[in-house]
């Protein structure tokens, strides 16, 4: 198709297609691929001279870049990025490929920059494909860092809008998952998930679907015709899949014990929790920020004070599930000491609140219309009124100004 647009267009037009390509490429993490494809589009731009193509080219070349672990190609990116104006899509799609890197690297404090940064000018200049990868993005970061409510809402903010189908995939796992760990019903989601990864076909969407198909298996004992094809996953070697790898892999070491696993490239905390030095996993999980992997693998390091740790931090986390399972199998091996269950869920106050609702409540507090409420916290009027129904039934309140009263009462709003 290349070819064919070489010999009848610009080279400009030609270096955008190869560019657009080489994108691609990158998803599929076919990264030589996707070399070649850029050098062919470097010439084109040395012959049109075009702007828009050398910064596509170099935004391309930065996310590849980036999957390969070149650490000064992030910095890089947001040097193209940050204050270049007009704001469109091409440089909107640098902050999205970083966010979704620095979360899969789990690099959670650049993420929330990024994001933090680029959400509001998805708005501002009426990106809206850029502004539902980066919610998805936004939501597996709320669930990595353990405030599941708020991962839920930023992927009922994706899945709830019919455009943008190919950003589905992590919204899909990260509601999934928040019920499967919490035992709420088992939803389509993380099947929705497996199958829009296989029609996608990229091993970052892939791995990721397999992980969670053992996960269920691993919670519910369900017997899925599925199991063989995620543990065949294992044998993806493509490059910059370490930390996807790694999450399968763990997985597959909990459901299947006998598959070999030590000669899989995954990241270092990975390869800590596959070499058996759990206590030292949870500790670098901790420093992380992954509250749910430092759980599970203080459980599986076996002390006293690191089960009792390990099953209260789910208590917290709201993995009602999981924690009740690890509890039964718990007795069963004779442990009288393990720790009786106290729910806290994800609620961060006396009030029963999330963070975001806490959020919310304030901004109640200013008048805020379900509207205005959308636009200052960048989701949509549909989750915005799902937070304030939230609120006003956990502080049991009829309106939204007996919401913002009872929250100046209980100390939540100064």
């Amino acid at each position: 198709a290349v070819s064919v647009l070489a010999d009848t267009h610009e080279p400009a037009t030609v270096g955008l297609a190869l560019t657009l390509q080489a994108y691609l490429a990158v998803q599929r993490s076919d990264l030589p691929g996707a070399l070649a494809l850029l050098e062919q589009a470097s010439r084109c731009a040395n012959e049109s001279s075009d702007p828009m193509l050398v910064s596509r080219i170099a935004i391309v070349d930065g996310v590849l870049r980036v999957a390969t672990g070149e650490e000064v190609a992030r910095d890089e990116i947001l040097q193209l990025v940050q204050g270049a104006r007009p704001f469109d899509d091409n440089l909107s799609s640098g902050f999205s490929n970083l966010a979704y890197s620095d979360v899969e690297f789990r690099r959670l404090d650049e993420a929330w920059s990024v994001l933090d940064e680029s959400l509001p000018l998805t708005v501002e200049w009426d990106l809206p494909i850029c502004h539902v990868w980066q919610m998805g993005a936004r939501g597996r970061l709320n669930l990595i860092g353990g405030d599941w409510g708020a991962a839920v809402l930023d992927a009922e903010a994706v899945l709830d809008i019919p455009r943008a189908p190919l950003a589905r995939t992590w919204p899909s796992l990260v509601r999934g998952l928040v019920h499967l760990r919490a035992g709420d019903d088992v939803e389509t989601d993380l099947d929705d998930a497996w199958d829009l990864a296989h029609r996608l076909g990229e091993p970052l969407r892939l791995l990721p679907a397999g992980a969670a198909i053992l996960e269920r298996e691993w919670l519910l004992g369900w017997a899925d015709e599925r199991l063989p094809a995620a543990l065949a996953m294992l044998d993806d070697t493509s490059p910059g899949l370490a930390w996807a790898r790694g999450d399968l892999a763990v997985w597959a070491q909990r459901v299947r014990p006998e598959i070999p696993v030590s000669h899989l490239e995954v990241s270092p905390v990975h390869r800590l929790q596959l070499e058996g030095e759990y206590a030292a996993a949870a500790q670098r999980w901790d420093q992380i920020g992954d509250k749910y992997e430092q759980a599970l693998a203080l459980v599986q390091a076996g002390g006293q004070a690191e089960l009792r740790k390990g099953i209260e931090l789910l208590d917290r986390l709201g993995a009602d599930a999981v924690a009740g399972k690890l509890r039964k199998e718990l007795r069963e091996q004779g442990d009288v000491s393990v720790p009786v269950r106290r729910r806290q869920s994800t609620r961060s106050n006396g009030a029963g609140l999330t963070s975001r609702e806490t959020e919310v409540l304030r901004l109640l507090d200013k008048g805020l219309s379900n509207a205005e409420l959308a636009s200052r916290l960048f989701i949509s009027p549909k989750t915005a009124g799902h937070h304030v129904s939230s609120i006003l039934a956990q502080l049991g309140v009829a309106d939204r100004k007996q919401a913002a009263r009872a929250g100046r009462e209980l100390g939540l709003i100064s």
